[in-house]
């Protein structure tokens, strides 16, 4: 949709054009759940790589009800025991196994993506904060932090001889729709990648980098800040923190092209 597009919001079905249907970062907050995104094509009409997303949101409404269901429901006294046969058919989540266990919702925004490889364009990120609960499932209250990170990093000081790395789903990272496409892309062209933390020691062999999401697809890294200690960090207000930073090119390396 376009960023004049009104905002529509569809319930079990129910569509409704209301004037007052909230932005998807106040709706996200205010119901808490299972969610996915992504974008659409075809003047809208087409949401993309729709059934790795139907299947992403199955397995994490599947994650959230067995470690905490109260992420899901807002009481645990509200799931009887009978709900639990249903979810044993939740990869159908077009079916009616779903129906009568979740309310589904769909929220269609205007987003207007920023251009691909454009000067000035670049993501700059900063290393701060703990890790996610439940890192495996996307759950709504990652509106904001639903980024997944990639580095080309040279194997030493030949740059011909590279690797992309990216953190293992081990580790707890989201298993991300664009992060998978990712692997099978490089798989696909022969291009070196291991599932491992890209560490921060290593950062002077780093030649690019650049994050993926559902929404913004892939966006080149323009610089990384990770505090010079972490030493009380968490009561620090953020202009308090001395950083250290890595540069990388305003523009996209030949990797993330």
């Amino acid at each position: 949709m376009t960023s004049t597009s009104p905002r529509i919001l569809s319930c079990n079905g129910v569509v409704s054009y209301s004037s007052e249907t909230p932005s998807v970062s106040t709706f996200l907050q205010t119901h808490p759940g299972a969610y996915t995104t992504t974008r659409t094509h075809n003047n809208s009409s087409c949401p993309m790589f729709w059934e790795r997303h139907l299947q992403r949101l199955a397995n994490s409404a599947r994650i959230l009800f067995d470690s905490n269901s109260q992420l899901l429901f807002k009481s645990a006294d509200v799931i009887p025991s009978l709900l639990t046969p249903k979810l044993s058919g939740i990869e159908d989540v077009s079916g009616s196994s779903i129906g009568g266990v979740f309310d589904v919702y769909a929220h269609f925004s205007g987003y207007t993506p920023l251009a691909f490889g454009v000067r000035g364009n670049g993501a700059h990120l900063a290393v701060v904060g703990r890790g996610r609960d439940v890192a495996e499932a996307k759950y709504s209250d990652w509106v904001r932090l639903c980024h997944k990170f990639f580095v080309v990093c040279r194997k030493d000081n030949s740059a011909a001889d590279f690797e992309v790395q990216t953190a293992p789903i081990s580790d707890g990272v989201l298993p991300g729709v664009i992060r998978q496409l990712v692997i099978e892309v490089c798989i696909s062209k022969g291009i070196p990648l291991r599932e491992v933390a890209p560490s921060w020691s290593e950062h002077e062999l780093w030649e690019e980098a650049f994050i993926t999401s559902s929404l913004r697809v892939l966006q080149h890294v323009e610089s990384i800040q990770v505090p010079r200690t972490w030493e009380l960090h968490g009561s620090k207000c953020w202009d308090e923190i001395a950083w250290k930073e890595k540069q990388f090119e305003e523009s996209p390396g030949m990797i993330t092209k």
